[in-house]
């Protein structure tokens, strides 16, 4: 069998799989309550990959090293691309008609310092 037609049968099996996956592209940030999400002393980016179909919902993105991280994220209900939860220790992390919300389990402290954590800004 040619390489191209080995391509063809490869995007065959995959494609299907994952043509009803949505992404979700996350700003998180860690930021002072009282600053309503301006003033905040780190932001993590990463990709959310929700598959209704697989009910599998997995998280990529970057270490501040700039090594790749990819890992299914566990405890999730899936309804839908744009309605589901996931749920962890950390907190829950919910999108209902695709737009996401985070709240944490217990509140994030540094240093003696309370701070919320911040989705701010979410493209899908």
């Amino acid at each position: 069998m040619n390489r191209f037609l080995k391509h063809i049968l490869l995007a065959g099996l995959i494609l299907p799989a994952t043509a009803f996956a949505k992404n979700y592209s996350l700003q998180m940030s860690f930021c002072d309550p009282q600053s309503r999400c301006q003033t905040c002393i780190e932001t993590v980016f990463m990709t959310i990959t929700v598959d209704p179909v697989n009910k599998v919902a997995t998280a990529s993105g970057k270490t501040p090293e700039g090594e790749l991280v990819q890992s299914p994220i566990e405890g999730c209900q899936i309804s839908s691309v744009d309605d589901w939860q996931c749920s962890s220790f950390r907190g829950v992390m919910a999108a209902a008609k695709g737009k996401i919300r985070y709240t944490p389990a217990r509140p994030l402290t540094v240093d003696g310092k309370t701070y919320e954590m911040c989705v701010t800004n979410v493209r899908s």
